[in-house]
């Protein structure tokens, strides 16, 4: 692959304006084990860390209704209301500034 076409892609992506296409492009740039140009091997790693944490699998498959149990068996705070010197304090903190 051309590195003038990686150094614009490059240029899009952190400027966030890539498509998904274009950001595949940039991965399989490198990932796929050719020599990298000097001046992009700072970049790298962080194309690696990405396909690395995509190879993660969780091990329990029932992770997520887990965690939605959970989540719904959690008491749902109350709604209070400031306590009335609460309020006085704001108000003098608001007449100051």
């Amino acid at each position: 692959m051309d590195s003038k076409r990686i150094d614009l892609l490059l240029e899009r992506y952190w400027n966030c304006v890539t498509t998904q296409e274009e950001e595949a492009e940039i991965k399989a740039f490198f990932n796929s084990g050719i020599d990298i140009p000097v001046h992009l091997k700072s970049t790298a790693p962080l194309f690696q860390y990405f396909r690395e944490e995509a190879e993660i699998k969780l091990k329990d498959q029932d992770f997520d209704k887990k965690l939605m149990a959970q989540l719904q068996q959690q008491p749902k705070g109350k709604v209070r209301k400031l306590e009335q010197s609460f309020q006085n304090y704001m108000k003098v903190a608001a007449a100051i500034a």
